[in-house]
């Protein structure tokens, strides 16, 4: 966690009371890896936020804003929300079609953490990014990797020092482009570099699990600005849960793998079975645990820090916009990346 300038709290509300606002703090594997699974986990800790209101619709998730997290405000709407609240920082977790709006009721606010996608169509998300950006509030989207400290190595230049230059990459996702493919894309965007083509490359498909309206299971494949090909299928998470991203250098190869739990890395070595040449010792991977326990809180850090600094966080609303706009294009609803 970083060192924060000390002065008066932030006042903050947050919108939205379901599961990665307060119910994953509940699931006991979770809490093994994740010290802060859930914005109110943060929210009630971070010493530089007040937290005075939750907004959501459900009766039970008010009684649990107020009763486990002592929240003063809990009520069914904004407009519901006495006058007197002004927040500072609004936390915006509903499902992005129950957002418009959202952000012009409070003209007080300096920052939003919002989470992906940004909005449902990618005319509503440029909007929402205007907006922000004209009235000087400061976005952060939880692309909650970017968070972990080895990544940010990793995107600040330890990748090429530890792989040489990316060759090709390959990914799997599941549940959805727009839920958990574009956190890979988002991933990939920040290790790899801008995307310059996105296209789909086999059969798409719609089941009636998807947890967002109009998402689908994609197979797509992404060129970047240096010339990477990344490769990406979707699998049915009813067999295994996975989100990872395989990248494969001049001088070695790292899978982020578990869900980006762990990293493995393969290192470059003599050809066992060839006189001269090199491989990949795919055998004998140096595995390491990745510190993503206070990833979200570590994005809060961030948010505040670029509010105090006047800069752009490690996740803003432009990159997440980008990361959208490869989404789109990719389920037919936008221009291409």
């Amino acid at each position: 966690m970083t060192d924060m300038p000390q002065g008066r709290p932030l006042r903050a509300v947050m919108v939205g009371f379901g599961m990665v606002a307060d119910g994953f703090a509940d699931d006991p594997l979770m809490t093994r890896y994740f010290s802060y699974a859930t914005h109110a986990q943060v929210l009630a800790d971070h010493p530089r936020l007040d937290w005075i209101a939750v907004v959501d619709p459900s009766d039970e998730a008010r009684a649990r804003a107020a009763g486990r997290w002592g929240v003063r405000h809990c009520v069914g709407h904004v407009d519901d929300l006495p006058s007197s609240v002004a927040p500072e920082v609004v936390v915006v977790a509903t499902p992005p079609d129950h957002r418009r709006g959202l952000i012009e009721r409070w003209p007080s606010l300096r920052a939003a953490m919002v989470e992906k996608p940004l909005a449902p169509t990618l005319e509503e998300a440029d909007s929402f990014v205007a907006e922000c950006s004209n009235r000087g509030i400061v976005v952060q989207v939880n692309f909650w990797r970017r968070g972990v400290a080895e990544l940010r190595g990793l995107a600040e230049g330890g990748l090429a020092a530890l792989i040489g230059r990316p060759q090709a990459a390959f990914g799997v996702y599941g549940r959805g482009l727009l839920n958990n493919g574009v956190h890979l894309i988002d991933l990939a965007r920040w290790l790899l570099g801008d995307v310059t083509e996105a296209r789909v490359t086999g059969a798409v498909s719609r089941p009636g699990d998807l947890p967002l309206p109009g998402d689908a299971q994609v197979p797509f494949c992404l060129t970047f600005a240096e010339g990477t090909v990344f490769a990406a299928t979707p699998i049915d998470f009813r067999h295994y849960r996975e989100v990872g991203l395989d990248i494969w250098g001049t001088e070695g190869r790292l899978s982020l793998l578990h869900e980006t739990l762990t990293m493995h890395h393969f290192s470059r070595s003599p050809n066992r079975a060839l006189t001269g040449e090199s491989e990949i010792s795919s055998d004998r991977p140096a595995v390491s645990p990745l510190s993503v326990g206070n990833a979200l809180y570590v994005l809060y850090d961030d948010l505040l820090n670029a509010v105090d600094a006047g800069c752009a966080p490690v996740s803003d609303g432009k990159s997440a916009l980008a990361a959208q706009r490869t989404v789109s294009s990719l389920l037919g609803t936008g221009e291409a990346a």
